[in-house]
């Protein structure tokens, strides 16, 4: 599958912050290095409207909904020291239409 390019400006989240996106309120939770040495982050994603709190896990290039729109992870970097871990999203373009 053909990856969809990005659009707009990467936001930069980091642990423990709560960060909005339209009405969606995004966190990042927690962010670990798998035993293969892939970073992961698990993200919490609350609707207030509905009420409903989705978790995913996530990786470096995974797509994701937040709201009607789609992001694409494009960094994790676990935290050192004092500094917390973070992740870094980008707005991916809308699939266009495709003839019949």
């Amino acid at each position: 599958m053909t990856k969809q390019a990005t659009t707009g400006e990467a936001k930069r989240l980091k642990q423990t912050g709560n960060y909005r996106f339209g009405s969606q309120q995004v966190g990042v939770m927690n962010v670990w290095r798998e035993e293969a040495g892939t970073m992961i982050a698990q993200l919490s994603i609350f609707d207030p409207a509905t009420k409903k709190d989705d978790e995913l896990r996530v990786r470096v290039d995974d797509e994701i909904a937040i709201g009607s729109d789609r992001y694409r992870i494009l960094q994790i970097v676990g935290g050192q020291g004092n500094e917390y871990a973070w992740i870094e999203i980008a707005p991916i373009a809308a699939p266009s239409a495709q003839p019949n």
